[in-house]
């Protein structure tokens, strides 16, 4: 570790304990203002396999400038996620949960215990900040970084990324290993289920929710939390998008597209280049426009009936062109696509299929961008760089 990155952790860390949130016990003796579970809340999530539906909040610049890149304190863990306050969540491989402003500049940060955060934070709608560990244990904070919640969820370890997914009654579901559990708006626990196929992703953005597991097989999941095998699909499932609530659309077997019809168990083949490999990096529109990055330097955009649009050529990338750290997406109301390639330029892909660079944009390691309200995006490598692009003026 160079000098320069263990004076800025050796700041953080100081920053932490001097403003770390209290234990129950000590905000008790506060009188701090109790969990209130029979308040409303709605979470606003990003799955940590996949790229879910748009969450039409915003829409992508144009013409983009890089308009502040910071290093920050520690590497980072998960893709970013943006509050509606036009502030930025980060989730640390150290077990920090930190929140920056809109320069980027630190407002707060709190340890997570013993254990990092799992995927992304979320944001509920009354303004709390909630993260899952990789101990299981769901933690929730005010806007000022203090704890008012803590919950261990029945999932057991986790030997791969949990998956989550928001509900439309503004509930939570997650999926480790062969588990799933649905928790309501209240984060009450609704069910937990054992099912008997390792489990890739749950898709709870209609009702019923679903959980695809790892081979292929689609389950419909009950309010009671019984799993019912649906359909499946030809080949392990890598990433899944629910289109609606009878059609999923995944990247299957690393090598082709393909849209399965959950009432006749069809399947229909979108794209696939061959015996190629391509990347499992999707994202889908409420109207079902969808965009795949099946490879560093392509970008193929469908039609909400599942035509090809286009195919997008995205240039030199500095690094192979093959489907491996492909990078990742994001997709706005209107069709524009933001993409972020490790040591390459970000670009904007319009819905026309016009391409744009970025100047002065790359990293090594990008993770997946957020949307920054109302037309700037926000931008996290794991290295430890933060970037925030705006509209050209």
């Amino acid at each position: 570790m160079s000098a320069t990155r263990a004076k800025r952790l050796l700041a953080l860390s100081a920053f932490v304990l001097a403003n770390a949130a209290p234990t129950a016990s000590a905000r008790a003796a506060e009188g701090a203002e109790a969990f209130d579970p029979s308040r409303p809340a709605r979470f606003v999530l990003e799955p940590a396999l996949v790229s879910s539906r748009v969450v039409e909040q915003g829409t992508l610049p144009k013409n983009a400038v890089v308009a502040f890149r910071l290093r920050v304190a520690s590497s980072i863990s998960h893709p970013p996620v943006a509050t509606p306050q036009g502030t930025v969540l980060v989730a640390h491989a150290d077990p920090i949960l930190a929140e920056h402003d809109g320069r980027g500049r630190l407002l707060w940060a709190a340890r997570l215990g013993g254990s990092a955060a799992a995927v992304s934070p979320a944001v509920l709608a009354d303004g709390r900040r909630v993260v899952l560990t990789e101990g299981t244990e769901l933690l929730a904070f005010e806007r000022d970084g203090r704890l008012v919640h803590e919950q261990r969820l029945p999932l057991g370890a986790f030997a791969t990324a949990p998956s989550l997914d928001a509900t439309p009654d503004g509930g939570l579901l997650l999926a480790a290993g062969f588990r799933v559990v649905r928790l309501d708006a209240a984060l009450g626990l609704v069910f937990e289920a054992r099912l008997d196929r390792e489990l890739r992703v749950v898709l709870g953005t209609n009702e019923p929710p679903l959980a695809v597991a790892r081979d292929g097989t689609v389950y419909v999941l009950s309010p009671e939390g019984r799993a019912s095998a649906r359909a499946r699909f030809g080949a392990e499932v890598d990433a899944a998008v629910r289109l609606d609530a009878n059609r999923v659309l995944a990247v299957t077997g690393g090598r082709r597209l393909v849209e399965l019809d959950l009432g006749t168990g069809r399947e229909a083949v979108r794209y696939a280049d061959g015996d190629a490999s391509i990347a499992p990096i999707l994202a889908a529109l409420a109207n079902d426009e969808t965009r795949l990055l099946p490879r560093r330097d392509t970008l193929v955009a469908y039609a909400p009936k599942g035509n090809e649009r286009f195919r997008a050529a995205l240039g030199a990338t500095g690094g192979a062109a093959g489907s491996g750290d492909a990078g990742e997406i994001l997709l706005d109301r209107v069709g524009t696509t933001l993409v972020v390639r490790g040591s390459a330029d970000v670009v904007t892909v319009a819905s026309d299929g016009l391409v744009a660079r970025v100047e002065g944009s790359a990293c090594p390691d990008p993770l997946r961008p957020a949307f920054l309200a109302p037309r700037s995006a926000v931008i996290a490598c794991r290295s430890g760089i933060l970037l925030r692009l705006d509209p050209h003026r």
